[in-house]
């Protein structure tokens, strides 16, 4: 626990394990054109490396909601201005248009059932003088002793992501070529179907899906 609620494990880079298996993983793509990468704002670093030199020159779409289930430091985002530096040729509109991007964690919960937990969050945030919504949220985590946000809440999550994403492809087009970068813990979630469980996913692993349009 002295790791999972530790600061400075907030919004961690690549290890070079990590780097080593991204840069694999570009192989997969080298000679495939990709059209569009929809990406998790914590997964920006490994996205980069996927497809770098990509033949597509694929648009790099940052989608807050397919951020990992909140539980442990490392599943934090840093402040928001410093990745928007760090990746400016990433497209950020869906954090720019919400009404405070730095606290783009709580908007992700003020619709679900977690909307009190956001409330209180931001209450820390304002009154308590917190350096950042990650630590606010690591504080909670400790405090209750599981994960702040809910399976019911993730579930909800990934079910807006995948409106937002067959919006998306119907209105530019099936036969271009997708790709999201997410998270283990919720790609199980989202490649689940009815009864049926979801795909598990090692690093950096590479599966087809095919979205219900």
């Amino acid at each position: 626990k002295k790791i999972q609620y530790n600061t400075e494990y907030i919004d961690p880079s690549l290890t070079e394990k990590g780097v080593a298996q991204a840069k694999a993983g570009n192989e997969l793509f080298k000679k495939e054109p990709i059209d569009f990468v929809f990406v998790s704002p914590l997964a920006l670093q490994t996205a980069a490396l996927l497809f770098e030199n990509n033949p597509g020159k694929p648009k790099i779409i940052v989608v807050p909601s397919l951020i990992e289930k909140f539980g442990c430091a490392g599943d934090l985002s840093g402040k928001y201005e410093i990745t928007r530096k760090e990746f400016q040729e990433a497209d950020f509109s869906l954090i720019e248009e919400l009404e405070n991007p730095e606290h783009w964690y709580i908007d992700i919960l003020k619709n679900l059932e977690s909307k009190e937990l956001a409330e209180k969050l931001k209450d820390q945030i304002t009154t308590e003088g917190f350096p950042g919504l990650a630590e606010a949220v690591l504080k909670e985590a400790k405090a209750i002793g599981r994960h702040p946000e809910t399976t019911k809440d993730l579930k909800a999550r990934v079910q807006l992501t995948k409106e937002y994403l067959a919006k998306f492809i119907t209105e530019n087009g099936s036969d271009k070529q997708y790709v999201i970068v997410s998270h283990a813990v919720y790609l199980h979630h989202f490649t689940a179907s009815g009864k049926k469980s979801g795909e598990s996913f090692a690093n950096c692993e590479v599966k087809e899906y095919d979205l219900p349009l």
